[in-house]
């Protein structure tokens, strides 16, 4: 009998989920015939607990208002002893309604793309002698956090040469290390000039600018969209706020009237990245991929939150974006004007996400969930 794959993920930001749903649709694309039961379950959701379900809101919070905090506690936090310490207080706070929510079976397949996640698992796994198998799989590129670290996984999936090499520096022993293209959702790696369930082929982009902010609505979205709007005043800018929605009733407010639209929260933003004719967005890791892998043209204003450190240089060096740290200003320099409309012809089209491994997450995921591994 096939092992049950459980995803574990959380909200806090929506790259988490927008992984797990990746490796959801690569388990899915496996042609076996006894495929595993997969789930997915928000470790983070308040009705499992309520100190594990503020945290995501937490998140969202400092990183959209008050990154300056945010970092500090990143910086506190970004070593094995006080994530461990943290996710050990967390683990016995939270450790029965979590066994009583997942109801471990013997064989089953927990895959964390959260940080602090695999740690609480491990604990909970080690004190209560529970036989399921373990792995991470890191959705950072570049600034990978400790708390993705946990002792004794079975598997340590890293998505970037530059997150494994942090793995082995924690202590992830070479044998259980894996480097695997970065996870990115089906819906985001067919046709680039195909709407998802629509025959019509786009014959040219429709939205001039989409600029994004990730789950949170982080980054200098009002900024951004204020000088396109000065700029470009017939152009169409198409904004996608995320659960911010202080920020989405205020760009409303301000911007009634000029050729911009303020999206609700959308769970599938595909259709509208491939309509884009130019993605502005804070340096998300998912964002940045699924642009890519789209072979949508992508400048990136800014990194928000330490976890996004480095995210910039890495997407201009792989050729996937082009740098607009001047959005990052309320004041813009005119030089930025000649790199905004000179970005699509400097991105090759389609420009892919690099190529550093052959296999995937669900390939390692799937190994470890069939009987042969046991």
């Amino acid at each position: 009998m096939m092992s049950r794959i459980i995803l574990v993920y959380s909200r806090a930001g929506g790259g988490h989920a927008a992984v797990a749903d990746a490796i959801a649709d690569e388990l899915a694309a496996n042609e076996a015939t006894n495929r595993p039961l997969v789930e997915k379950v928000d470790l983070f959701d308040v009705s499992l607990n309520r100190l594990l379900g503020s945290l995501p809101a937490l998140y969202r919070w400092l990183s959209a208002r008050f990154v300056l905090p945010y970092n500090l506690a990143y910086r506190l936090t970004n070593t094995r002893l006080t994530s461990g310490v943290i996710s050990s207080l967390l683990s016995l706070i939270a450790g029965r309604a979590i066994c009583q929510k997942f109801r471990f079976q013997h064989g089953d397949v927990l895959v964390v793309v959260a940080p602090f996640a695999a740690q609480i698992l491990a604990l909970i796994r080690r004190r209560g002698r529970v036989n399921f198998r373990l792995a991470v799989v890191v959705t950072d590129l570049v600034s990978i956090h400790a708390s993705w670290f946990a002792n004794s996984l079975d598997a340590y999936i890293a998505a970037t040469p530059e997150a494994k090499l942090r793995l082995a520096q924690l202590g992830a022993p070479e044998a259980r290390l894996h480097l695997v293209t970065y996870p990115v959702r089906s819906l985001f790696r067919a046709d680039p000039f195909t709407l998802p369930n629509s025959g019509n082929r786009l014959e040219a982009p429709s939205i001039s600018y989409l600029v994004l902010g990730g789950g949170a609505g982080a980054g200098p979205i009002e900024e951004t969209v204020r000088w396109l709007v000065d700029r470009y005043p017939r152009a169409e800018v198409v904004v996608a706020s995320g659960d911010n929605s202080r920020l989405r009733m205020r760009l409303h407010r301000l911007f009634e009237g000029d050729s911009v639209t303020v999206l609700p929260k959308v769970e599938d933003l595909s259709g509208y990245m491939r309509r884009a004719s130019f993605i502005i967005s804070k340096a998300g890791p998912a964002t940045i991929m699924e642009a890519a892998s789209l072979g949508r043209p992508l400048g990136l204003t800014a990194e928000r939150g330490m976890q996004e450190v480095g995210n910039i240089d890495w997407a201009v060096k792989n050729g996937l974006a082009v740098r607009l740290d001047a959005c990052e200003r309320a004041a813009y320099d005119r030089s930025a004007d000649g790199v905004i409309l000179g970005a699509a012809a400097a991105l090759p089209a389609p420009q892919r996400p690099p190529i550093h491994s052959r296999e995937c997450a669900g390939a390692v995921v799937w190994g470890l969930a069939s009987p042969s591994s046991d």
